[in-house]
């Protein structure tokens, strides 16, 4: 984490819990702590961690997808958000399965992976489309 994503989680930590009377200044400096701590948990977007992952970005026009392939769903899904779900893993194989950063959904041409993704994400707020 470098200095401005750890003042960008400070400050989004110290606004969600200062209250009225409290110094702003005292507040955001206890948040750094915190978070350089290990006390609070700062998550990543999941296009971060796709791309953090192995993902490849493709562009063209105003489409921008993130291509998913075998080890990245591996990495990011079956040991990550689907680790609560140990009967569900997500294999690509050869199917065509990306995250839409303009809609920010994922898409699958494999009924399996729409299966996964939808019936085990919903409290992450996914959804995979056709």
């Amino acid at each position: 984490m470098n200095k401005s994503e750890l003042f960008k989680a400070a400050h989004k930590l110290a606004k969600s819990v200062i209250k009225s009377g409290d110094n702003y200044r005292v507040t955001f400096g206890a948040a750094i702590k915190a978070i350089l701590e290990g006390f609070v948990m700062t998550t990543k977007s999941i296009a971060d961690q796709l791309i953090e992952a192995g993902a490849k970005v493709w562009e063209k026009g105003n489409m921008k997808r993130i291509y998913i392939n075998d080890a990245v769903a591996q990495i990011v899904f079956n040991e990550n958000i689907l680790k609560d779900f140990p009967q569900v893993k997500i294999n690509v194989g050869k199917a065509k399965f990306y995250f839409d950063l303009e809609y920010n959904v994922f898409t699958a041409d494999s009924g399996t992976i729409r299966t996964a993704i939808n019936s085990t994400t919903f409290e992450h707020g996914f959804k995979c489309t056709k």
